[in-house]
């Protein structure tokens, strides 16, 4: 969704980090140079009359009157200082010298000034002393007093001329002006579900010289360099240029073309309204998704794509079948939460041993629901993709119903189920994606399962199927307990929301309703979907599925070719090879059809329910 152009606050990053000239070596030596060289020097004037009081000053003052003078390493705090405690007066009347020529007299009748000099001691009171007292005290020359006595005499104030730019008033119109052009621009945030950055980002076809080359035609009477410009973008604001956008949702493109050619302004209304209810209605998921409730538990999932291995430079990988690994990860918490291997779990094979199915699926929830501590908790939203060959079907939600029943804590009282808008389902499990295959993009080589498995656990907890979780066959308890979904009283292809409960008092009956939006309860009522005669009870419990150890034939052969290109005819021997022998050479049972007892929920949304969200 567009939103405004704002510039970054103090405390958030800018495109690019501003200057810190504190941090350059000339500023550090800077000040060097105003730090204290040594203790200040006790007087040995000798001097303890009435117009000079030095030897009246004990160690003690000297300390604490020369801590003071550098409590800041800057040369015009301590220039005030000393202003603070000198007195400077007019001469009331000066002696002729007749030693000195006429050019130093007139020179020193200029001055035509006296100074006096004090130090505070420990009663705070003023004590007058010599100047050489006072810059042994401050460790300064007396050239530099005498400079700050003479400026201040004649001047009546003194200010540091040295460094600094002095044209900041000059540029102040312009740089307001730049910053109004630029926030006149419409942008996009990075991700529905980033917490960490404050990036927003321009259209693709933008770049910061084409920015500069519209600002100079609109505001020619007030003109920049393309170098200010840009500094002020770079620095003020956090933008950046997104890539060209792939994997967009259909609907939003089908849409905004239909919008471009419309020239009826009646039916060109009735499509701007279809759009904005649409992106409201994607905004409403990713609300559920940003939930903040502490008393809900959120766990969001989703399958990564297909890792192929062996991942090889050879040009003739791209022509052959490769064996797949798969990663599907469950991340704890809402949209805002932190991403480590406390709040994501991934679950792991490779396709010879497991199918990618709704078995697999429902079973790893399964495992994550029974391995989290649910104390805190009375209700639990799982949000997920609407593919309806391993979420949105009738096995996923009598896996869902047979936990309830028969494993969750008594606290627990509900689950909400929640499914994305089509083109909408970005999910947090989708960054955990980006961060692997970004790792994954750096590899040239990959050669087995396990090389896998290592990056995917820098960034997640992992487990393995079959070995940490097993996989059960939900399916065929379904199948036996479950009614048809075509019997059920909701569709459940339109579903939103499906919420299931349990009374307290009646834990084997499980009750399940199904909204087809995300705000508005269209219906309070809820079923038993269960056949007659039937309950969700634990002796239901589903029969365990062994590993398949089964690869298509056509696979076999590519991936044996392949190795035999890259490792040679003898690659049998390699010790790191020994999988590939195992999954090629095994003769395992034929994969036998899957049945689906499931509705599919892929296609596209009942256009009756598109004005409400």
């Amino acid at each position: 969704m567009d939103i405004s152009v704002t510039p970054v606050q103090s405390n958030e990053r800018a495109r690019k980090p501003k200057k810190s000239p504190l941090q350059w070596k000339k500023a550090k030596l800077k000040t060097e140079r105003y730090k204290p060289k040594s203790m200040p020097d006790k007087p040995t004037c000798g001097h303890s009359s009435q117009s000079f009081q030095c030897c009246s000053l004990d160690m003690c003052d000297l300390k604490k009157f020369h801590s003071l003078f550098y409590k800041k390493t800057e040369k015009e705090y301590q220039d005030h200082f000393v202003l603070k405690y000198v007195e400077i007066v007019n001469v009331r009347r000066r002696r002729p010298n007749q030693r000195k020529n006429q050019n130093e007299v007139s020179k020193y009748k200029k001055q035509m000034r006296s100074t006096r000099y004090f130090v505070l001691n420990k009663k705070k009171e003023r004590v007058p002393v010599c100047l050489n007292a006072f810059i042994g005290i401050l460790g300064i020359s007396r050239f530099r007093v005498n400079n700050i006595t003479k400026t201040f005499h004649e001047q009546g104030f003194i200010t540091e001329k040295r460094g600094g730019f002095k044209r900041t008033a000059e540029f102040a119109p312009k740089k307001i002006n730049v910053m109004k052009f630029i926030e006149k621009l419409q942008c996009i945030e990075s991700h529905y579900c980033r917490k960490e950055s404050n990036r927003k980002y321009l259209s693709s076809d933008l770049s910061i010289k084409k920015l500069f080359m519209m600002y100079s035609a609109e505001n020619g009477n007030v003109p920049v360099k393309e170098s200010y410009f840009r500094n002020i973008f770079n620095t003020n604001y956090n933008l950046g240029f997104r890539s060209p956008r792939t994997d967009v949702c259909s609907t939003c493109l089908c849409l905004q073309e239909k919008i471009k050619a419309e020239s009826d302004p009646g039916k060109k209304s009735n499509l701007l309204i279809e759009k904005r209810v649409h992106k409201l209605r994607a905004k409403a998921f990713y609300n559920k998704l940003q939930d903040t409730d502490e008393n809900l538990l959120i766990l969001s999932f989703d399958c990564q794509k297909n890792l192929p291995i062996p991942k090889l430079p050879d040009q003739s990988t791209y022509y052959s079948r490769q064996i797949y690994v798969q990663n599907f990860s469950v991340v704890r918490g809402h949209s805002k939460s932190q991403l480590n291997k406390e709040s994501v779990t991934s679950y792991c094979w490779t396709e010879n041993k497991f199918d990618k199915d709704s078995n697999t699926i429902a079973s790893c929830v399964f495992d994550t629901l029974r391995s989290i501590d649910l104390t805190p908790y009375n209700r639990i939203r799982l949000i997920s993709d609407g593919c309806g060959g391993q979420n949105k079907n009738s096995i996923f939600i009598g896996m869902c119903s047979f936990w309830l029943s028969s494993v969750a804590p008594s606290n627990i009282e509900e689950i909400e189920v929640v499914y994305p808008i089509t083109g909408h389902s970005f999910l947090p499990a989708d960054r955990v994606f980006g961060n692997i295959e970004k790792i994954l993009k750096k590899k040239e080589v990959i050669t087995t399962y396990e090389e896998v498995y290592d990056i995917i656990s820098e960034h997640a907890t992992i487990k393995i199927l079959g070995k940490d979780c097993e996989v059960a066959d939900f399916k065929n308890v379904v199948k036996r307990n479950m009614k048809d979904t075509q019997k059920w009283p909701f569709k459940i292809s339109q579903c939103k929301r499906i919420y299931i409960k349990a009374p307290k008092n009646a834990r084997n009956k499980v009750l399940v309703r199904g909204e087809p939006t995300y705000v508005s309860d269209l219906s309070d009522k809820y079923w038993n979907l269960m056949k007659n005669g039937k309950k969700p009870n634990p002796d239901l419990n589903p029969d365990i599925i062994e590993e398949k150890n089964y690869l298509a034939e056509e696979k076999k052969k590519d991936v044996d070719k392949l190795l035999k290109k890259h490792f040679g005819e003898d690659w049998r021997l390699i010790d790191n090879l020994e999988f590939y022998k195992k999954a090629i050479d095994n003769n395992g049972e034929e994969e036998q059809e899957p049945i689906i007892y499931f509705e599919c929920g892929c296609e596209d949304e009942n256009m009756n329910n598109q004005f409400t969200i």
